[in-house]
């Protein structure tokens, strides 16, 4: 079974760096969303993580099919490459990328979805994030009212994991922007070392 805290990591990824996307009747394990196509076509994506995950990597229904199995115009280099290390958010947003670069049609008959499918999960989209920023505040103001001394070592093991999990991400986004050439590669690779001494700093730190 997959914990909370591992659950509860990758959502703050999804509702941070991807969009459309919302938990499906409030289950962080099971993300549904609706992408168009370079043609405007709808299609509906679903992203179940599995028990044994982040071992065992998430499986990807694109209009009901699995996206591992074929029958599409595309690979998932995401799915492809999977480790341990990676993340749902990683998949989500290949998808997203993938989808609206290229039209395609699944099976004999394109599935046509509702507006209304597409403005429902955006609003449960957008009162998830709301409930996550609250309670983000609530924990800032905790920590703001409190002297560092006071501070436990499973709140700053904590405090840290977010800057590790933060970091990550970022290196992920500027990775996706290089292959799009999006930035030069020395910037690229500036970036790119800053962000990962960072990381290596705070990892030897919350290893302390």
């Amino acid at each position: 079974m997959v914990s909370d805290e591992i659950l509860s990591k990758e959502a703050y990824l999804i509702y941070n760096f991807t969009a459309g996307f919302a938990p499906f009747h409030n289950r962080l394990d099971h993300w549904r969303g609706n992408i168009r196509d370079k043609s405007g076509n709808p299609h509906s994506v679903e992203l179940l993580i599995p028990q044994n995950f982040p071992d065992d990597a998430p499986r990807v229904l694109i209009d009901g099919i699995n996206a591992q199995q074929g029958g599409f115009p595309f690979r998932l280099r995401s799915l492809d490459r999977w480790n341990s290390d990676s993340h749902a958010f990683h998949v989500l947003v290949e998808v997203s990328e993938r989808i609206r670069n290229t039209s395609f049609e699944v099976g004999t008959q394109q599935m046509q979805l509702p507006k209304e499918n597409e403005t429902m999960i955006l609003q449960e989209q957008i009162q998830m994030l709301e409930t996550e920023i609250s309670r983000k505040q609530s924990q800032l103001q905790e920590l703001r009212n409190r002297s560092p001394q006071t501070a436990s070592n499973h709140e700053i093991q904590a405090m840290l994991e977010d800057s590790i999990t933060q970091l990550e991400a970022e290196l992920f986004m500027i990775q996706k922007e290089f292959e799009k050439a999006e930035i030069e590669a020395l910037e690229f690779a500036r970036k790119y070392v800053d962000i990962a001494t960072r990381i290596n700093v705070l990892k030897l730190q919350k290893a302390k």
